[in-house]
């Protein structure tokens, strides 16, 4: 097993990586300007040459021209294809950069260790409840009951009730929950190798974590993808559980509430854009 980085060369690790690909993609973004200029300084020749084809006459030259024309045309249509590939694969990054700052912020309001850290920076990249409704319509294709539920988180939270906060919160997982529910069955986890019950006294229980796994190895492609996602779930479970026990002990500080709920909600809405849901 490598051994384990410190948290800080793997943040400048990122931040290193990050300045490199935007750094080639500036440069093929001027790359790709120049060659729009030399085809918008050939098309007269070329659009002028249509009443020759349709004619059926161009002479060997300007056959072979044009050759070289549908050679190219041929050539910026796979590139084309392997930008939208690209951007796809940045748009998932960008979203993989949300779950790291929600978690981030979640991660210095709950641990144990207390680093001094001061995350108002990070908290622009909140969930905001700007596209709930959209995010709320997409769920419904998947259940009508599981909409509702997200629905219901908002009006729960900006209803403004004393207890609001924490009843987001419970709506949160209960959605969470049924959103798994809906993707997979608990007959398809136990046949993965990887399953094994719960306990012995459940042979037959699978488990939340289990259920997100199987979900993300199903729907999500990329395995760089699957994995934030999966162990963005597992950190979202780790403060839920946190909460809970804070709450047993009394009223809890609004600020972890707002945490926890907020990086729940973020994680759901990238699910979601992960699979697709339209």
């Amino acid at each position: 097993m490598p051994e384990q980085q410190p948290p800080s060369k793997l943040v400048e690790d990122i931040e290193r990586r990050l300045e490199q690909i935007q750094r080639k993609v500036t440069a093929a973004s001027e790359q790709v300007g120049l060659t729009r200029k030399i085809v918008a300084a050939v098309k007269p020749y070329w659009n002028s040459a249509d009443k020759i084809f349709m004619e059926g006459k161009p002479d060997t030259i300007l056959a072979s021209g044009y050759q070289v024309l549908a050679s190219f045309k041929e050539q910026v249509e796979s590139l084309e294809e392997q930008s939208s590939d690209f951007q796809g694969q940045v748009q998932s990054m960008m979203g993989s950069a949300t779950v790291f700052a929600n978690t981030t912020g979640s991660t210095a309001s709950f641990s144990g260790w207390s680093l001094g850290f001061d995350p108002e920076p990070i908290r622009q990249f909140r969930y905001t409840f700007d596209t709930h409704d959209e995010y709320g319509s997409k769920l419904s294709k998947v259940n009508p009951a599981l909409g509702q539920t997200f629905n219901a988180i908002k009006s729960a939270y900006l209803g403004s009730p004393a207890e609001g906060l924490r009843q987001a919160l419970f709506l949160t997982r209960q959605t969470f929950d049924h959103f798994f529910d809906a993707l997979v069955s608990d007959n398809e986890i136990r046949q993965q190798t990887w399953w094994s019950p719960e306990a012995p006294q459940k042979p037959k229980s699978v488990t939340r974590t289990q259920r997100i796994r199987y979900a993300a190895e199903k729907h999500v492609k990329d395995p760089a993808k699957r994995k934030v996602l999966i162990d963005g779930a597992h950190h979202m479970n780790n403060v839920y559980q946190t909460l809970q026990n804070l709450h047993k002990r009394g009223p809890l500080d609004e600020e972890k509430d707002k945490e926890a709920l907020l990086e729940m909600l973020n994680l759901l809405r990238i699910w979601v854009d992960s699979l697709k849901i339209s």
